[in-house]
């Protein structure tokens, strides 16, 4: 898997993180949220009537962990970790 990637980096399709500026990761961000969203709701559009739970939970983790939105993702919840960290925190 790895020399996959790596494979995809040589060729261009992944981008190199260190050249984005803190405009471009927010906007990639907010982007992978809404197409996060977006690809949940065709695919429980999809699924409702077919009850087969096991294959909707392994979609949803291939739609989450795509090789273009895993760093983003990362993102993601870190800041969901932070603002469970400091709820936490006001609730004591």
């Amino acid at each position: 898997m790895l020399f996959n990637i790596f494979i995809k980096y040589m060729m261009g399709d992944i981008i190199d993180i260190t050249k984005l500026n803190i405009g471009e990761i927010y906007a990639n961000t907010i982007q992978t949220i809404i197409d996060i969203i977006n690809d949940i709701v065709f695919l429980t559009n999809d699924t409702y009537y077919n009850n087969d739970y096991k294959k909707l939970y392994n979609n949803i983790f291939n739609i989450i962990f795509k090789n273009d939105r895993i760093f983003y993702v990362g993102i993601i919840f870190i800041i969901l970790s932070f603002v469970i960290y400091f709820i936490d925190g006001v609730s004591i």
